[in-house]
Order: structure tokens, then C-alpha cells, then sequence
């Protein structure tokens, strides 16, 4: 939720303070604050193939096909693509949630 006035009423309130939300919301909206809009979320995507780390990776193809794709070094392509047709885009193959854990 990104509300103004809900969030600073509890804000105050973990404060100790009381303001009534609708009192809290009519100054907000007579003062003419907005709430910000949100951030863009970042992309995952690399557009930048050759930038790719050469083991595991996410692989976008085209027609929205996405797909895991290893780098074949003999071969010098990307496993499931041609020479002539790597992927479009790739993101980085993520590590175990517990990784550190299970070390």
C-alpha cells in the first residue's frame, strides 16, 4: 500500500501519538501531498550476450521462450542456440537460498 496518510499515522502512532486517519487524510489531501509513485522494478534481463558468464545462465529466445542454456566451449555457442542465433537476452542462474548455509 502506498498511502500518505496510513503511513504516517503509523509512523505516529508507533510514536505513541493518536491521530484519527481521516483527520490525518483530509490534511494530507487539503496540503496536496501525494505518495511517489513507485520505482521501476530493475530487470534481470542483459541484452549483452557477450557479457554473459560462461556456465549456466537463463536464456531468452525468441517467440517468449525462456530456457536454462550452458556455454559449450568447443563449440563456442550457447547450448539449445546456434552460432548464428544466440539468445536474445540472458540473466545470471540463481544460487541456493540456503547456499551459505549448506557450506
Amino acid at each position: 500500500m502506498n498511502n500518505p496518510a496510513i503511513a504516517l499515522a503509523r509512523a505516529l502512532r508507533a510514536l505513541g501519538h493518536t491521530i484519527p486517519i481521516t483527520d490525518l487524510a483530509e490534511a494530507i489531501d487539503a496540503a496536496g501531498i501525494t505518495s511517489a509513485p513507485p520505482e521501476p522494478a530493475e530487470s534481470v534481463w542483459n541484452f549483452e550476450i557477450n557479457a554473459a558468464p560462461h556456465g549456466q545462465i537463463i536464456a531468452a529466445a525468441s517467440k517468449g521462450i525462456v530456457t536454462l542454456s550452458n556455454w559449450l566451449p568447443k563449440e563456442a555457442r550457447w547450448n539449445r542456440f546456434s552460432k548464428d542465433h544466440p539468445p536474445l537476452a540472458w540473466a545470471r542462474w540463481p544460487d541456493h537460498p540456503h547456499k551459505e548455509q549448506d557450506a
